[in-house]
């Protein structure tokens, strides 16, 4: 569908998330229509482990590294969603929120979302239960890293199982890097 011409606006975008997770000959693919794509046609193609994609697919795309934000970009994000929404979160608990989002805004405003309807009082809770999640996200980094018996790896897993897994993978990943600094 990609020779259609856009319904509103100047281009069709098309995404492609985890785009690592393309077979090599789906990657081959891809690059006939990289190519050869009309004017109108904008790809992106999102990954987390860009290595994976082939180098031929890679040459042919402008590669953009995207960077947590920082802590002022956060906080402006959520006091402009909170104002949009004409809901009133304290700042304190704005500032939790940033910090626990470690730069990221997607993560940021999925914790804006579970309390943004809440009264202050379970807005804190809220973010409390978070932290109870953070917290047996560590006691896994801790498990993994001193090789612990995999039935106990398995039955902290079983509590982590309804859980977002981008999520868990930043929380790990910020664990991982604050422990290495």
């Amino acid at each position: 569908n990609i020779h259609l011409s856009p319904t509103k606006g100047k281009y069709r975008v098309w995404l492609l998330d985890e785009a690592h997770q393309l077979t090599k000959q789906a990657q081959e693919a891809m690059l006939k229509y990289l190519e050869d794509a009309p004017s109108h046609v904008i790809f992106i193609l999102c990954t987390t482990n860009p290595e994976k994609l082939t180098i031929t697919l890679k040459r042919r795309c402008t590669l953009l590294e995207v960077k947590p934000c920082s802590t002022d970009e956060i906080i402006m994000l959520l006091n402009e969603i909170c104002e949009s929404e004409g809901v009133k979160v304290p700042s304190n608990l704005i500032e939790l929120i940033e910090e626990k989002a470690l730069g990221s805004p997607g993560i940021a405003l999925q914790m804006l979302d579970k309390i943004i309807d809440l009264s202050p009082k379970d807005m804190k809770q809220a973010i409390t239960d978070y932290q109870s999640e953070e917290e047996q996200v560590f006691k896994l980094c801790q498990l993994l890293i001193k090789k612990a018996p995999w039935k106990e790896i398995t039955a902290l897993l079983k509590q982590l199982e309804n859980q977002d897994p981008e999520g868990l993978r930043r929380m790990i990943l910020g664990y991982c890097k604050s422990v290495l600094l």
